[in-house]
């Protein structure tokens, strides 16, 4: 049994509406039906299961537009749509006799979008280009439009926690796919295919967005003490001491640990020597073998530079945990950046030989030779002057 439903759809980013009718029959498990809108008439076909529905509709002149979304009660359909010509949006049907379809209202403050801007590397060549959207990425949700160096595009895709995903569909038709990670809804990293067979890396981060909230330090519970540990502990509160020295003096331990770019890994090995805070090793990763060189403070923090054989030079800046772990982030000259960690193999760090100190002696005066008047005898002269007398 067939009934009218009658909606609309939005297209992203320009806020465009169109009202839509069609005649649907909405029966075990099939959808199907035809109607009208504003770009001509169409055919329905799909399923829904329980509240998840789809169907394509297939207009005239060959185009085809794909409804994804949510079934309520058998009397709305609303959800995401997407079309060959790289075009999305939103939309919503509702069931004559049912509830009226009401007009979109404009997308609260969490929802608005916003400019992200970065770059895609291809990889093998090298080659950079710059890239800008205006995107949305609230409810799960990444969707949006662009441009880049290749022409304009739209964007239609998801996230869940940290992990992002989303198609980049250009106006002549080639679809770029991204993967990555997204960290603290500030920025996307990871990596990018396209139809073409190509591949490469991307990082977008986004503009004039709230910075991440750097953590609270956790409130300490209120403590008692009698006068005289009370007063201790003022002159503690407003003499506080200074951090202990954070590396150890000098000591020296095999690492194992990753970098990562994106959803990309690879592994390090590595020895490295941290003495009177300063860094240095040697090691391997899947680029080849590096060098390490850099410095580490009294509060533990790390940053080195690593080099490999061909020159190529990376900036390693982190943090020393309990002097086995070290994690913190990297950058490379060309802008392509990442996290890592390091963690200390095996036992204790084996400390680097000192040269053993001396006590402190006070140095004892020597006696020194008393000059000789220019002319006069020696003792041992006088002496043989005397006997020679004696005997003549």
């Amino acid at each position: 049994m067939t009934n009218t439903w009658s909606g609309y759809w939005v297209i992203n980013g320009s806020g465009q509406r169109g009202d839509m009718s069609a005649q649907m029959s909405v029966e075990s498990n099939r959808i199907t039906g035809s109607g009208n809108d504003g770009c001509g008439s169409f055919t329905i076909n799909g399923s829904y299961n329980q509240s998840n529905m789809n169907f394509a509709k297939m207009y005239s002149n060959g185009i085809r537009v794909d409804y994804n979304g949510n079934l309520i009660n058998m009397q709305t359909m609303s959800g995401n749509w997407t079309n060959t010509q790289g075009m999305s949006g939103t939309f919503q049907l509702n069931r004559v006799g049912g509830a009226p379809a009401p007009s979109p209202q404009p997308m609260p403050q969490s929802q608005q979008t916003n400019t992200w801007s970065g770059y895609w590397v291809i990889n093998g060549s090298g080659q950079r280009g710059d890239m800008s959207a205006q995107m949305s990425v609230e409810s799960n949700r990444i969707t949006g439009s662009g441009n880049d160096g290749c022409g304009s595009f739209t964007i239609n895709g998801s996230y869940n926690q940290s992990n992002m995903n989303f198609a980049k569909m250009y106006s002549n038709g080639i679809r770029v796919d991204y993967n990555g990670n997204l960290i603290n809804m500030q920025t996307m990293s990871g990596n990018w295919t396209n139809t073409q067979g190509m591949s490469g890396t991307f990082q977008l981060n986004r503009v004039g967005g709230a910075p991440a909230p750097s953590p609270q330090p956790m409130p300490q519970p209120q403590q008692h003490f009698p006068p005289q540990q009370q007063q201790q502990q003022q002159q503690q509160q407003q003499f506080p001491q200074q951090p202990s020295v954070g590396p150890q003096n000098s000591f020296q331990a095999q690492w194992n640990g990753f970098w990562m770019m994106g959803s990309q890994r690879g592994d390090i090995n590595c020895t490295m020597t941290i003495n009177n805070r300063k860094v240095s090793g040697y090691g391997t990763d899947p680029n080849g073998s590096f060098t390490i060189n850099g410095e580490a403070d009294m509060y533990n923090n790390v940053n080195f530079t690593k080099r490999d054989q061909t020159g190529n030079t990376l900036q390693y800046s982190g943090r020393l945990e309990n002097q086995r772990r070290m994690t913190g982030t990297w950058s490379h000259p060309s802008g392509m950046s990442g996290t890592f960690e390091l963690n200390m193999i095996g036992g204790q760090p084996q400390p680097q030989p000192q040269q053993p100190q001396q006590p402190h002696q006070i140095p004892q005066p020597q006696p020194q030779p008393q000059p000789q008047p220019s002319g006069s005898l020696t003792e041992q002269a006088v002496e043989d002057a005397i006997r020679s007398n004696m005997s003549s």
